[in-house]
């Protein structure tokens, strides 16, 4: 999950389905004043500003052009400024939620940016953030080659003592996208909507995609799994806490959603049906075409050769060489007069 430019947002792509999902999660748990940390160019803030409960929003990115970027678009009660996660430039206890996604990977010192996390949240404040999962980092590595911004590298024991060492109550989630963009628990394999919705499972594990973690100082909601169970299918997304209307209208919009693409894939079957019909037309066309020339030069052929063997050609042919003798001697003749000349 690298840096969105605005343009990859706005495509229903799985890339663009798991930035949006990572913030709909937040959102969930977001409230009072929110410091988005590795914020891009912003496209999280309108997200986060849709819960009522959130009365401020900074967003905090290292690269300038992204901030620029983020402050022309800026929705109200939203602030951006350039600064890094290793030296905050806020108070301590500024902020009641940290939203910080896909940013320890990038970092040299994890451990320092969630001291800074911990030193900026008030004391029941939460921390919210994902880092891709030491499988998928590792499926990535063999497909694309090594990722040269990622320096970090998180199996869910070594977040959970990272995290452990700033935060005393952590809880982790498996974040995947599949046709849909689904929260599971930290084994990938429950969730609020795991089987009504989401049951296939990619082939290289469970554990495909992102942690997602929640951390805190206070103790954690005991339900959070239900409320941080965001759905997103198709562009639209629900809430576990809404419980059996969105859990009915999810798996409507899922149906819906796996018949689009099934649709859309037979047309593009039928499409190609019939593009090879016509190349095959073509081809029989062309075909008899060639068979209708190679008989009209076999015709010639053959008429040519009944004509080199009648007795007319055998005529013809010797009157020629007759007609070669005599212009032969004729210019011999000449010849021959010039030099008695």
């Amino acid at each position: 999950m690298e840096r969105m430019a605005r343009e990859d947002l706005q495509a229903l792509s799985p890339s663009s389905m798991e930035h949006t999902h990572r913030y709909l999660c937040a959102k969930v748990l977001a409230r009072g004043s929110v410091l988005d940390l590795a914020c891009g160019i912003g496209y999280g803030a309108k997200i986060l500003l849709d819960n009522p409960a959130v009365t401020d929003y900074v967003g905090v990115d290292v690269a300038e052009c992204a901030i620029a970027e983020a402050q022309r678009t800026a929705p109200a009660h939203a602030r951006f400024i350039t600064g890094s996660s290793l030296d905050l430039p806020f108070d301590h206890a500024a902020f009641d939620v940290i939203v910080s996604l896909e940013t320890l990977e990038h970092l040299e010192d994890p451990a320092r940016a969630v001291a800074e996390f911990r030193r900026v949240l008030k004391p029941h404040g939460v921390l919210v953030g994902s880092v891709p999962t030491a499988s998928f980092e590792d499926f990535c590595t063999g497909q694309y080659g090594k990722n040269q911004y990622h320096l970090q590298k998180f199996g869910a024991p070594e977040l959970k003592q990272l995290l452990a060492a700033a935060f005393p109550h952590v809880q982790l989630f498996v974040a995947r996208v599949g046709t849909a963009a689904a929260l599971f628990d930290e084994t990938g394999r429950e969730g609020p909507f795991h089987h009504e919705v989401v049951a296939e499972t990619s082939g290289r594990g469970h554990d495909y995609g992102s942690y997602l973690f929640v951390a805190a100082h206070a103790l954690l909601p005991p339900d959070l799994a239900h409320r941080m169970g965001v759905l997103l299918v198709g562009g639209s997304y629900f809430e576990a806490e809404s419980l059996e209307l969105d859990r009915r209208l999810a798996a409507g919009v899922a149906e819906g959603f796996y018949a689009d693409l099934i649709s859309g894939k037979d047309r593009l079957i039928e499409n190609k049906d019939e593009q090879l019909r016509e190349a095959e037309t073509l081809v029989l066309a062309r075909d008899r075409q060639l068979r209708q020339a190679k008989a009209a030069l076999d015709q010639a052929e053959a008429e040519l050769a009944r004509i080199k063997s009648s007795r007319s050609w055998r005529l013809v042919s010797r009157l020629g060489r007759l007609s070669g003798l005599a212009a032969r001697l004729r210019a011999r003749r000449r010849a021959t007069c010039a030099q008695s000349g």
